[in-house]
């Protein structure tokens, strides 16, 4: 069968009680993660200049603005919270997408369901099949995709948004190919953007263009039907090499959410550099390393990282989440890489400007073997005594394989909601999506994002 048909009818025909537990639970894992990281993202001057766009020029207010008392249209909000929730770079990855799944997913099925007054159990289920649809295009397309300059959270982004919003509004298998083919006309996003506040423009289109195409195809919009595999289509117009076929293959036998799985970040950076952060922090917690010793630090990565990393004199705080530079300085200074060490403040310190120039950073010839392998890293401290440390990671903290500890996904999810929402709100909210199969309609819970 097609991919695109495949795709379209897999999504139309899977509800919610086709989907096993162990993906339900990982869903909300991500699902509340992303709610904290759009409540502090709201925050942002990203954020707030395009909510000042939307009620100078928006619709109607249809959905909540999380993190505010305002409404905008139901694109409108998809556009806005996408923002919100992927500007700290703090969301998700998937390493098989290589893009950020929930701040285009969640911003999506909250302004829709929130309009159509779905249920948990649909919020859900339209949020694993749009998770389903992305990666599955995703492991047609990439690596080629993502090596020529796409930014998949953007390009791929709309497609499994378009799913997502295909599930709430009850599109048919028919349907849901042409809003594939409409929102594949909507992909772009280059990452020359990176560093810059367009980056997470991209989630935020994604989410908005998405829903809208499965908006025009419900109202009778077309496109054409076969958009991922035809020779002119998104597959072999959008990468040097692609394989629609292997993305059919076992669809239906696992759910991407669940297995491979996708990182929850523990730091708010580039997931090329968590590896190498990792490594940093534990070389100057176990040897106790003063930074004024430090002589030299030599960070080994694959061809990958390099490639993302594209700020080694960073100067911004948006510039230093694409700076190994700048964040293995921050960690050696600071041994600690959170919110507060990326503002420009922070970046601009001159001690940590000083500390940047030791930092070497080169790709590694053993971690050549797949440009898609999670940015494994090797961080060599030479200090002004002569004493060599060296500490090899190969998987980032946060990965399927390395989780993050239930008690660290709290506190991580409580430090952002608690930027924007009272003690009270912040375990209500948590509650709800802990148990967010038994809501009866969105608004219950969108009513809970808003101070």
């Amino acid at each position: 069968m097609p991919l695109t048909r495949a795709l379209a009818e897999f999504v139309a025909q899977t509800g919610f009680d086709g989907i096993p537990s162990p993906a339900i639970a990982r869903a909300k894992q991500h699902i509340l993660d992303g709610l904290g990281c759009a409540l502090a993202g709201s925050l942002d001057p990203a954020t707030v200049i395009l909510r000042g766009h939307v009620k100078e020029y928006g619709g109607r207010p249809q959905a909540v603005l999380i993190g505010t008392a305002g409404r905008g249209s139901i694109v409108d909000a998809a556009l806005v919270n996408g923002v919100a929730t992927h500007v700290l770079d703090y969301d998700d990855v998937d390493w098989v997408l290589s893009g950020h799944p929930t701040a285009v997913l969640l911003p999506t099925i909250l302004a829709l369901g929130e309009h159509v007054r779905a249920s948990g159990k649909d919020l859900l289920a339209a949020y694993i099949l749009g998770f389903e649809v992305l990666c599955r295009v995703g492991r047609a397309d990439n690596p080629s995709h993502y090596q020529i300059g796409w930014h998949a959270t953007a390009t791929l982004g709309c497609l499994g948004a378009a799913g997502a919003a295909g599930k709430l509004l009850g599109m048919t298998g028919a349907e849901l190919e042409m809003a594939f083919g409409l929102t594949a006309s909507h992909s772009s996003g280059l990452r020359e953007n990176f560093g810059t506040m367009t980056k997470s423009y991209h989630a935020g289109k994604a989410a908005r263009d998405g829903m809208a195409s499965a908006l025009l195809v419900k109202g009778g919009f077309t496109a054409a039907p076969r958009i991922l595999e035809a020779s002119w289509g998104f597959c072999r117009v959008l990468a040097r090499e692609s394989n629609p076929e292997l993305a059919e293959k076992g669809l239906g036998d696992s759910f991407a959410v669940d297995s491979p799985g996708a990182s929850i970040k523990p730091y708010p950076s580039c997931a090329g550099t968590h590896p190498a952060i990792d490594a940093m922090l534990a070389l100057a917690e176990e040897n106790d390393l003063k930074p004024a010793e430090v002589d030299e630090i030599d960070c080994a990565t694959d061809r990958q990282a390099l490639d993302m990393l594209i700020y080694p004199e960073a100067s911004t705080g948006l510039q230093g989440k694409f700076s190994m530079h700048y964040c293995l300085a921050s960690a050696l200074h600071r041994r600690e890489v959170g919110l507060r060490q990326f503002t420009d403040e922070a970046v601009g310190d001159p001690r940590i400007q000083k500390t940047m120039r030791k930092v070497v950073l080169r790709a590694a010839s053993e971690f050549d073997a797949g440009y898609i392998n999670k940015c494994p890293a090797v961080v060599t401290v030479r200090t002004t005594s002569g004493r060599v440390y060296a500490r090899q990671e190969m998987l980032p903290k946060g990965d399927p394989e390395k989780p993050l500890a239930d008690d660290e996904l709290r506190r991580k999810y409580e430090m952002c909601a608690g930027f924007i929402l009272p003690e009270a709100r912040v375990q209500a909210l948590r509650d709800a999506i802990l148990h967010l199969e038994v809501l009866d309609d969105t608004r219950e819970l969108t009513e809970l994002l808003q101070p």
